[in-house]
């Protein structure tokens, strides 16, 4: 920087920076050497720099020097500046106060004296007293003393030239109201900074930060959890959010997110060394202070966590170093103040307890892991109040007898306990019930001679429910030996129907085609034995019970052969599932046991969603439903709740759906049944919410979805459920919503979801980003896409032209012109070999519309070349855009007649799309109306198109184009009459 010229290049490259060191130490060296020009205005525009760098990297120690400085040539050469330098300087007078009050060190006169110096230059500089004011009353806010004489001088007074945005002037209006105790009235105050689009570099994030835990005491958790993810997307990288980070770690402690909270810590540890803001400090450490204290208060005490860098830390470890930390700034401030009002502040902060009694869903993956805590021992159940013949848990857990007679009632309920009450069974009984013999007693803590010999119908009981707990684990290779050993246990025990029903179990459980048809040769093997035991079983019998077994799986068998020779099946499959579903839909009604006969119609129902007859299988569904209710099982029904919400759903029928599922759900969580699909059903209930436009429902549930997955370490499907619910926020156009849930689908160990997953997810992601502003974000997720669909298949190299356009587009918008124009030339040559139409013609536009003149007209040129390809019912409409952009470029270039031209033809394209295209229609001849009235000075022309325009759109029930249109002509009118 040896010439101003390069100075000042320097200078302006520096604003482009993001804020932070990098940032602020290139700002100090430019002011250094500003001083040797001896030029006011360079110095001037480079220690305005320097402040902005001070305050926005949170840098307040060195904020005043550098402030005095231009205070001294403001005073020095008020010739040689610009009015903007002069009204600069003073606006950072508000910044240079801040800085102090965030410094304890610095005296409470001197912050006063500098306010008093801040009047005497605004009324110098004939500048309002309402800034002042507004700077007394943080400084009386931050204190406590002389409040609310200082808040009534600072909001009776009208805003001025050099008064804060409106945006940050609500956020401390807000926090008056919200210090005062009313969350309601502070949350009214904050609402269009928080629902708008302030113009403000420090908004809404901030006030959405400070407005988390009032709507979650308000009940608004919805609201909360979309500022939360929002709001600390737009901060992290921030360095100058010490405090709003520590709010964010609060908020997650206190809504029972502490996995998240940990998640935070972990991306913040810098800042525990960041001292250039002691205030904001003090609120990033009381913030850390609450969820590590939330974290040790569940037992986590001696977690490892994220703290100080260079440093292990536990959690009560790094709880003990921030609270000493923060303890020591609040009384330092508490000393300069006079007042106790940090430390009352950090102290309520600190005996906050969780505002809600379960966590709030963040549709996000889990951060970082908690191990469980320690825990009471579980309270042993009593059975179900609705089951009369429930003998309950024995009073004594050491009652053997009490505890098999228990299991085997549940067992013969088919009650979801039963696993639980078998697990008991087994634990009792030792090394007889585990695997491994005595050496798994020995492991189990007990000896052989202290285990109790279970007879061989137990022995059989015990080795069943192993099959059944390997086979919910997906341990499948040892199922056939427990199996086994079951039957031949009760076989054994004079139990032959029951060994023969054991059997049946195992042989239904084949899959391939070969083995299902050698399991229904052995069962037929099975009915002979059964029926030469002789006498018929009596209804309602054990006896009953082991045949139904058989049949049930017959019929089960049956089906399963069905599906396998799809989409073909042959009659004789056919024939032979039907009958055996026949078979056992009467013998189970004749031995009543109706749950038996409700698996028949299970089955049915089955068999016609295979065959595509989704009214057949509703009625099968609804009688399985009915069948269990009959039967007295009630914890069957919500997974007969859940197949039927499924399919209305598919039906269109999405009321009846919804409200099944939630039923589903209550009694799924009622009765405990391990076999319900908990997470396909809040999948299920979430899509449907998103479809009905409930987005708080689709967050809770589709939330609930992928939890269930990512603990059941079905990572993609959980990875599937956060792009459903991303789709759904950005479908209501809350796009940073939907940024923040893709970006936590793919964090982690995203290597380890499915390649095609993936790419959808960065696609929808790199979208969202472009529908956010986020364009160089954006064009990073879209050019490393790029680099993975370029490897796919020839059959799908259409799909890297697409991204190949879109990462064109996103560039261009970035501000990246030559990137962007090599990256369509390489869209281009991409299209030739794998063309994408539809993507090539919108970056063409896109191109078009952000060039001018000659060159905007070239990339028209690509676009109409693209047309003859577009499909034939497309044509209408995408000629209708390119000729409306072609008369915009003709109009910026001057020449209006050839801009008419194009916008008429423009009408005539949309009008080939009947209804569909009046509303282009409408758009064109609104454009060739303006450009008749305000370039070719024909007003009486533009009204006459627009009258006719607007009559059509009336007629079409336009009411949008209508009102735009009458609009229009009024203000033509007006002027033709002026």
């Amino acid at each position: 920087m040896e010439t101003p010229e390069e100075l000042r290049r320097a200078l302006d490259g520096n604003r482009d920076r993001p804020y932070g060191l990098p940032r602020t130490t290139l700002a100090e060296t430019i002011a250094e050497a500003a001083q040797r020009f001896e030029d006011p205005r360079l110095s001037t525009e480079a220690l305005l720099e320097l402040t902005t760098a001070y305050a926005y990297g949170g840098e307040h120690r060195k904020a005043p020097v550098a402030f005095a400085r231009l205070l001294e040539l403001l005073d020095s050469a008020p010739g040689a500046l610009e009015e903007e330098h002069v009204l600069a300087t003073l606006w950072r007078f508000k910044w240079v106060v801040n800085s102090l009050i965030e410094v304890p060190e610095v005296p409470l006169a001197t912050i006063e004296r500098l306010i008093d110096r801040m009047g005497e230059r605004y009324r110098a500089a004939g500048q309002g007293r309402q800034p002042v004011a507004a700077m007394r009353h943080h400084l009386a806010a931050h204190t406590g003393s002389g409040l609310q004489d200082a808040f009534e001088l600072w909001i009776t007074r009208p805003r001025e030239r050099l008064s804060d945005c409106s945006a940050c002037e609500t956020r401390r209006l807000a926090q008056h109201h919200l210090e005062a105790g009313d969350d309601e009235l502070a949350l009214a105050v904050w609402e269009p900074v928080l629902t708008g689009d302030p113009d403000c570099s420090e908004e809404p994030q901030t006030s959405a930060a400070h407005a988390l835990l009032p709507l979650l005491r308000q009940g608004r958790s919805d609201e909360a959890r979309s500022h939360h993810l929002t709001s600390y997307r737009a901060l992290r990288e921030s360095p100058a959010a010490l405090e709003e980070i520590g709010l964010h770690l609060e908020f997650c402690a206190l809504s029972r997110n502490e996995s998240r909270g940990l998640e935070i810590l972990a991306g913040s540890r810098p800042l525990f060394a960041a001292t250039g803001a002691p205030l904001s400090r003090l609120g990033f450490l009381t913030g850390a202070e609450v969820l590590l204290r939330r974290l040790v208060a569940l037992g986590h005490g001696g977690l490892a966590v994220p703290g100080p860098v260079g440093t292990d830390w536990t959690a009560a470890e790094l709880l003990a170093h921030a609270a000493a930390e923060a303890e020591r700034l609040a009384a330092a401030f508490d000393a300069r103040n006079g007042t106790g009002r940090v430390g009352d502040r950090r102290r309520a902060r600190l005996a906050r307890e969780p505002i809600v009694d379960a966590p709030v869903p963040l549709g996000l993956r889990p951060g970082l892991p908690l191990p469980p805590a320690p825990a009471a021992p579980p309270a042993q159940p009593q059975g179900d109040p609705g089951d009369p013949g429930d003998p309950g848990d024995p009073e004594d857990p050491a009652d053997l007898a009490a505890l098999v007679t228990r299991a085997r009632h549940l067992t013969d309920q088919g009650h979801p306990e039963s696993l639980a009450a078998w697990d008991r069974v087994a634990a009792r009984v030792g090394h007889h019930a585990a695997p491994g013999g005595e050496d798994a007693a020995r492991g189990q803590g007990g000896s052989a001679a202290e285990a109790e010999a279970p007879d061989d119908r137990l022995c059989a009981e015990l080795a069943l429910h192993r099959a059944q707990r390997r086979l919910r684990a997906g341990d499948q290779d040892a199922v056939p030996a427990d199996l086994a050993e079951a039957a031949e246990r009760y076989a054994a025990a004079g139990l032959p129907g029951r060994s023969r029903a054991v059997r049946a179990w195992a042989l239904s459980l084949a899959e391939d085609p070969a083995g299902i048809e050698a399991a229904l040769a052995e069962l037929e093997a099975l009915r002979a034995a059964d029926a030469a035991d002789g006498a018929d079983p009596g209804p309602g019998s054990d006896a009953a019970r082991d045949r139904l077994a058989l049949l049930n799986s017959r019929a089960l068998l049956g089906l399963k052969a069905v599906a396998g020779s799809l989409p073909e099946p042959t009659a004789k499959a056919r024939e032979r599932f039907l009958g055996a579903k026949e078979e056992l839909l009467a013998e189970a009604t004749r031995l009543a046991v109706p749950h038996q006969a409700a698996a028949a119609h299970r089955y049915a129902a089955d068999l016609a969603s295979l065959e595509g007859r989704p009214e057949d299988a509703l009625a099968e569904l609804r009688a399985w439903h009915d069948g269990l209710e009959a039967a007295g099982r009630p914890w069957h029904t919500p997974l007969a709740q859940f197949l039927l919400a499924r399919l209305l759903r598919d039906l269109d029928r999405r009321e009846e759906a919804t409200e099944l599922l939630h039923k589903a759900l209550a009694g799924a969580a009622r009765y405990g049944d391990p076999d319900f699909p908990a997470a396909p059903a809040h999948a299920l209930l979430g899509a449907l919410c998103a479809d009905s436009g409930d987005v708080g429902g689709a967050v809770r549930y589709l939330s609930g979805a992928a939890d269930r997955f990512e603990q059941q370490g079905e990572r993609n499907s959980a990875a599937d459920v956060r792009h459903q619910l991303a789709v759904a926020l950005a479908r209501h156009g809350r796009h940073p919503e939907a940024v923040a849930v893709l970006e936590s689908a793919l964090g982690g160990d995203a290597g380890e979801l499915d390649e095609r997953l993936a790419a959808q997810l960065r696609l929808t992601l790199a979208r969202n980003l472009t529908e956010a502003g986020e364009h160089r974000p954006a064009a990073e997720e879209f050019l490393a896409l790029a680099e993975t669909v370029a490897t796919w298949e020839e059959q799908e190299a259409h799909l890297h032209t697409m991204v190949a356009c879109e990462a064109a587009t996103a560039l261009l918008r970035a501000g990246s012109g030559d990137a962007a124009e090599a990256a369509f030339t390489r869209a281009r040559e991409l299209h030739r070999s794998a063309p994408h139409v539809g993507a090539l013609l919108g970056a063409a536009r896109e191109f078009a519309d952000r060039a001018a003149g000659e060159e905007a007209l070239g990339y028209l040129a690509i676009a109409d070349e693209l047309l003859p390809a577009m499909p034939p019912e497309r044509l209408w409409y995408e000629t209708g855009v390119n000729r409306r952009l072609r008369a915009w470029v003709l109009l910026g270039t001057g020449r209006a007649e050839e801009a008419l031209a194009a916008a008429e033809s423009a009408v005539a394209a949309f009008a080939e799309g009947g209804a569909a295209g009046e509303t282009g229609r409408a758009e064109a001849g609104r454009v060739a109306a303006l450009i008749e009235a305000d370039h070719l000075d024909r007003p009486q022309d533009a009204l006459h198109r627009l009258a006719d325009t607007t009559a059509r759109c009336r007629a079409a029930g336009e009411r949008q184009a209508v009102e735009v249109l009458e609009r229009l002509s009024a203000r033509i009118a007006a002027r033709a009459e002026g």
